[in-house]
């Protein structure tokens, strides 16, 4: 039997071995944007076209639970098959977590291709594969110190929002300067860029301090110049925050400690991922002691430094044990 009509009968089960395509990643840029290249090896005939498309995976905060979530395409390329091997490139912006579809389809393939493979080959192959390499680590610390930075500066923001509603007097005196102080807070935490490292803490936060902006316009008074609270004209109750709890400030402080709470379990996750794509180093250990006095990482340290039974360490830190 020729290679090709071995290759054509292989294709024709209706249930392919995973090993039909394997890729791996080559290369990822040292530092900011650039490609992330990826080689892989491909039991298809010589010109066979797969489609290759990238997926960013970022965490997000459900009901207290970290899940990973597929984001947006990153995009797309049609490798083909030479020598049964297949290598392709995409544009990425940040390392991260990405997940891989490759996939073969009847309709990208020349003539003499589904000539050989006369039946369309079974759907998709995914990998999520680790874009960063060994310098990340060494970077998770000091983006976290920022993100704490953030986070106390907003606390300070509502608590002056707060001691502003004192009287209408004073809200009347001291509203416009604070709604410009948190615009411009707003402002500076975006181009923090937070989410690239810490997305589920970042919006958490982002969206706290918006409500914030948002919810002080309906500040309403009484007769005796007494904060009746944030008003909802439409229904005439109070407005809501962005977990549907009636708004208040003490509220507010609340979602923005969870949103401190959960940025340091998006670090723990961090160095999970890290050590599974790259092993034991030193530059994670020295990541996990240089925040081991911080709530929440404090007790996976031990576990953490000996990489220990990672597969439900890494559900407790999500939150998955504890929801169950």
């Amino acid at each position: 039997m020729s290679t090709l009509a071995a290759i054509a009968v292989l294709l024709l089960a209706q249930d392919p071995p995973a090993e039909l395509v394997t890729v791996r990643l080559a290369s990822v840029p040292k530092r900011g944007p650039g490609e992330a290249r990826f080689e892989g090896k491909a039991q298809f005939p010589d010109g066979t076209a797969l489609k290759a498309v990238l997926f960013r995976v970022e965490e997000r905060l459900k009901d207290g639970i970290l899940t990973a979530e597929v984001m947006d395409e990153i995009g797309s390329e049609v490798p083909t098959v030479e020598g049964r091997r297949i290598a392709f490139a995409f544009a990425v912006k940040d390392p991260g977590s990405y997940r891989l579809v490759v996939e073969y389809r009847e309709n990208l393939q020349e003539p003499d291709v589904l000539a050989a493979v006369k039946k369309s080959a079974p759907g998709k192959w995914t990998f999520d594969p680790c874009v960063w390499g060994d310098e990340f680590a060494a970077g998770l610390a000091p983006r976290l110190r920022d993100f704490d930075h953030q986070a106390e500066a907003g606390i300070s923001l509502i608590r002056r929002f707060d001691a502003a509603t004192a009287s209408s007097q004073t809200w009347k005196d001291q509203y416009p300067g604070l709604d410009k102080e948190l615009a411009g807070y707003l402002k500076k935490l975006d181009q923090a860029a937070l989410e690239r490292l810490f997305p589920a803490a970042a919006l958490e936060l982002r969206a706290t301090m918006r409500n914030l902006k948002g919810n002080a316009e309906a500040i309403l008074f009484g007769d005796d110049g007494k904060c009746r609270g944030s008003i909802d004209y439409r229904t005439q109750k109070p407005t809501k925050t962005i977990h549907s709890e009636d708004f208040g400030f003490d509220t507010l402080i609340k979602d923005v400690e969870a949103a401190k709470r959960a940025v340091g379990r998006e670090f723990l996750l961090w160095i999970i991922k890290d050590f599974r794509r790259g092993g034991a180093r030193t530059a994670l250990t020295d990541a996990i002691r240089s925040e081991a006095q911080r709530p929440g990482v404090a007790p996976y340290v031990e576990v953490l430094e000996g990489f220990k039974d990672l597969e439900m360490t890494e559900k407790r830190i999500r939150g998955e044990a504890a929801a169950r």
